[in-house]
């Protein structure tokens, strides 16, 4: 979701965000 939503926003990238985005894939 955030990883395509902000795509841009690299520090909305972090650890936890990429953690977060593949709990929900």
């Amino acid at each position: 979701m955030f990883g395509h939503a902000a795509p841009r926003n690299e520090r909305y990238t972090s650890p936890s965000i990429l953690l977060s985005f593949f709990g929900i894939c």
